[in-house]
Formats: structure tokens, sequence, C-alpha cells
């Protein structure tokens, strides 16, 4: 890559970075293609989704080195919902119940983050390519835990995980 292009790249993106959630729509979506400036413009509509997640990675800090293992997500949809990208919101539940999440929408898709009471906090991308021959959207589901509870072989109780998937838009505003 020309050094020219690498300014403006890093130039647009510095730029957009310091953009209000709700203007970040409006930004060129032609970087990454036809097939993701038409997942954007369909993203954005977007009021409901319904995301399953299947395999992935949990990494666990046993005596002070990270050692990840294969994992599965569980068998419940996460269900985001309310989805108002003007205000920054959206709720999102499951087995658990409903809670209140941020919502962003980038150039490279709508993005959740939930907090929890606890501080643990979970991030989920929904990328503006779908699935080869589906509907429904590629995405990642990334969780940052600090266990609560002691554990005999977990230092510090540090777990992060990662599980891949896809979001069906369930309804558009």
């Amino acid at each position: 890559m020309k050094s020219g292009k690498l300014w403006t790249l890093t130039s647009v993106t510095f730029f957009l970075a310091l953009m209000p959630h709700h203007a970040k729509s409006q930004w060129m979506p032609e970087l990454f293609g036809a097939e993701a400036a038409a997942g954007l413009a369909t993203l954005h509509e977007a009021e409901t989704l319904v995301c399953t997640f299947g395999p992935g990675h949990l990494t666990r800090w046993n005596s002070g080195n990270p050692a990840s293992e294969e994992a599965m997500f569980g068998d419940d949809p996460t269900v985001y919902h309310s989805v108002d990208l003007a205000k920054g919101k959206a709720k999102t539940g499951g087995h658990a119940g409903t809670a209140p999440v941020s919502a962003t929408f980038t150039s490279t898709g709508l993005h959740f983050t939930l907090v929890m009471p606890n501080g643990n906090v979970t991030m989920t991308t929904v990328y503006p390519v779908n699935k080869p021959e589906t509907s429904e959207f590629i995405a990642v589901d990334s969780r940052h835990r600090l266990s609560p509870y002691p554990s005999s072989e977990s230092l510090c109780r540090i777990f992060p995980q990662q599980y891949h998937g896809t979001c069906k838009i369930v309804s558009s505003h």
C-alpha cells in the first residue's frame, strides 16, 4: 500500500472515530466494496435481529499463562431489539432476561455493547456481509469476563471468550 493511501485511510478513520455515533452511518461504505455497502444499508434499517452463535474459544489464565480451548456458545439465540441508532441504544434479550445495550453503526457493521452490573463486557459485531447463500449476516460475539468466584485452576479468574455465528434481521424500521 502506498503511503498516500495509508495516510488517507488513517486520516478518515481518525476523523470518523471523532464523529457522533448517529453520523457514522453516513461515512464511506465504498471502502469495503459493493457487497458491504448493500449490507450496511440493510443493517442500518434493522430494528430486531436474532443471532445464533456456535463454535468459539474460551481462554483461561492457568499458572499465569493463557490457555485456549474450543467452546460452544449454547443453544439459546441472542436477540437484539428496539434498535435505535439515532440514540445509540437497543435492548437484548435471551434466557437471562432483557438488558439495555449500546448500539453503534460504523462502516464495518452494527456493534452492540453490553456492560453487565458486575462490570463484565459483551461485544457483538454484525458484519455487513452475508453468510454465503443466506440472508444471515456474519457475526462475532466477544465476552470479556472476570469470574466472581475463586477457582483453583484459573489465576485471577480471567476468561475471555469469542464465538462465531450469524444474525438474521427479523424486523426493520
